[in-house]
């Protein structure tokens, strides 16, 4: 009968007796001695010395240990972001993933990537690394960066007098708009005429110096 020696201390992690044939998984990565012996069946007491040791080398790699970027931005912005701190046991290249928090990952590539998000809210992004050569060596995701991006709601239909005179400057008032971020907001009117006011308050004014009807909007 056999007994394998899996770690190749003679006491840690050994098999039972048995085939000559035996199986193994190792549950870490590292380098591992693997050694055997054998004993008479009948009289188990008569054992053999160890054979010489096999190396058997176990990748694994571990999570990147920083994910940095910036935490707030804007939609349809590209933004940078880089992971780093992942090691190979077997001292190979690695490779990174981001997954973008928005049900999207990017492609295996470089430790620094970018993302442009189009829709305002509040992202988890996380990532991972994985053997360049062994591609099936993948590490755990790191743990996760909240990224904001800033939404401003539309602003109400702006109200105020709908006749006038030329030359003659009317109010006219818009609200209602809020930042995720909670940020103070200003506004700006489109006068309908292709002018527009300066960002500001919610309540603006405006003289038409021409005849006609104007659609009056705000952001």
């Amino acid at each position: 009968e056999y007994q394998f020696d899996w770690l190749g201390d003679g006491q840690t992690d050994l098999s039972d007796w048995g085939s000559a044939t035996q199986s193994k998984t190792w549950t870490t990565g590292g380098t591992f001695i693997v050694r055997a012996r054998a004993r008479c069946a009948t009289h188990t007491d008569i054992v053999s010395k160890w054979s010489e040791g096999l190396v058997v080398t176990i990748e694994s790699v571990s999570a990147p240990t920083l994910l940095n970027g910036p935490i707030e931005g804007i939609p349809n912005q590209s933004y940078s972001y880089t992971a780093s701190g992942a090691i190979s046991t077997a001292g190979h290249a690695l490779e990174y993933q981001f997954d973008w928090g928005d049900g999207t990952t990017s492609e295996w590539g470089s430790g620094t990537q970018s993302k442009t998000w189009t829709v305002g809210g509040s992202y988890n992004i996380k990532a991972r690394a994985r053997c360049a050569t062994h591609t099936t060596v993948v590490s755990d995701w790191t743990s996760e960066l909240t990224v904001t991006i800033e939404l401003i709601s539309v602003p109400s239909t702006p109200v105020g007098p709908n006749l006038g005179n030329l030359g003659t400057s009317y109010s006219f008032t818009t609200g209602g708009s809020i930042s995720n971020l909670g940020h103070l907001v200003e506004y700006q009117f489109d006068w309908g005429d292709g002018t527009f006011s300066a960002w500001g308050s919610s309540t603006q004014s405006k003289s038409w110096n021409m005849l006609g009807t104007f659609v009056i909007k705000a952001r």
